[in-house]
């Protein structure tokens, strides 16, 4: 359910940038993001949360943070965007 991984997905961005969960915008660019490094911590928290695991390919396609929601849940099966 897209909500579900949307909500699980503001947490751990909002944790591994140590901002307030209510300053996450999914609809960021990622080059917006602080530092390359969190953005693989995050990506690392993130397959270690749905126990998915992305390709780089994947990752490279990435724009937006909510394109992940797509990502994550067409790993986990429920239908990609």
């Amino acid at each position: 359910m897209t909500a579900d991984v949307e909500r699980a997905l503001v947490d751990l961005v909002a944790q591994t940038f140590a901002i307030p969960r209510a300053e996450v915008d999914l609809d960021r660019p990622i080059e917006d993001a602080p530092d390359s490094l969190a953005m693989s911590i995050l990506v690392v928290g993130i397959e270690n949360h749905f126990d998915i695991a992305f390709a780089d390919r994947d990752i490279g396609r990435i724009r937006v943070f909510r394109d992940l929601v797509g990502m994550i849940e067409g790993k986990l099966g429920r239908g990609a965007r």
